[in-house]
């Protein structure tokens, strides 16, 4: 069996919790699981421990989300295995305080239909501290007036040419990430570099040697994305991954864990290659 070394759990966007998630991943059989939640490293010593439990190989892992300055688009950065997480985590205060006062703005606005308040959610959150826009609208369910994550309230106040609740996020330039995440001595891979059409630029990080590995097998995933990336990938010599991009019902569209998955051979060049940075 292989890993599935992308997931997401409810230290960040996810609905699930990380007992559920690994647990799960050794009952489908899985050698490999990372939980790369977005931007912090919270979920992962509750996660070893219980991976430890249950004998699944945990990756560390996170995915950072940072920025393309020259498309201005979104990029996001999987790291796995950083031997110092420390500038990693500073990286991250300054993307989660941003976050963090945008879903203040976000909820003042919503609050004006809806009896939900910025501390009420933080509450909710409990252990898991970060608030996403997801965390708003599981509150709106729970309280009766919404049946999905993604429904109407979340498109009204969220999606399309005139979202009345949605501001920026500042996020780091995506170089300076994957230079944070070498500093670490972590493996940095692009993750679903079709989401946000970020061809062009990881043509620019392959050319420059920043990047170590592309996610080659992604659920969204449009038609020749997987045979144009694997080519890349060879082409440079990067590691190949794959993952589900698992959040539970915090999704669109069904996605199961160890649905899309990396072959061991290339997890196990993950570990050669953040051995050999230490």
């Amino acid at each position: 069996m292989n890993g599935d070394l992308h997931c997401h759990s409810l230290y960040s966007d996810g609905s699930t919790d990380v007992e559920t998630i690994i647990s799960t991943a050794a009952k489908l059989g899985l050698n490999y699981i990372a939980i790369s939640d977005h931007d912090t490293f919270s979920q992962y010593p509750e996660a070893k421990k219980i991976a430890d439990r249950e004998k699944i190989q945990l990756l560390k892992a996170c995915e950072i989300s940072t920025r393309d300055p020259l498309a201005k688009r979104r990029v996001h950065i999987l790291c796995y295995l950083p031997y110092d997480d420390k500038p990693l985590i500073e990286l991250f205060n300054t993307t989660n305080r941003s976050r963090e006062e945008s879903i203040k703005k976000s909820i003042e606005i919503i609050g004006k239909n809806y009896p939900i308040d910025y501390d009420t959610l933080k509450k909710k959150r409990g252990t898991y501290k970060s608030v996403f826009k997801q965390s708003i609208t599981a509150l709106l369910m729970e309280l009766g007036y919404e049946t999905k994550v993604f429904g109407e309230i979340f498109n009204f106040y969220f999606r399309g040419e005139n979202p009345k609740a949605l501001f920026p996020v500042e996020y780091p330039d995506v170089r300076t990430a994957i230079e944070t995440v070498r500093h670490c001595k972590g493996v940095a891979v692009m993750a679903h570099p079709g989401v946000y059409n970020s061809y062009e630029l990881l043509e620019n990080l392959c050319k420059e040697n920043m990047i170590d590995g592309i996610e080659i097998m992604h659920p969204r995933n449009k038609e020749g994305d997987f045979e144009y990336l694997s080519s890349l990938a060879d082409k440079y010599n990067l590691i190949k991954t794959g993952g589900s991009d698992f959040h539970g019902y915090h999704s669109m569209t069904p996605r199961p864990l160890g649905s899309c998955y990396t072959l061991d051979s290339e997890t196990e060049k993950i570990f050669e290659l953040a051995y050999k940075r230490k």
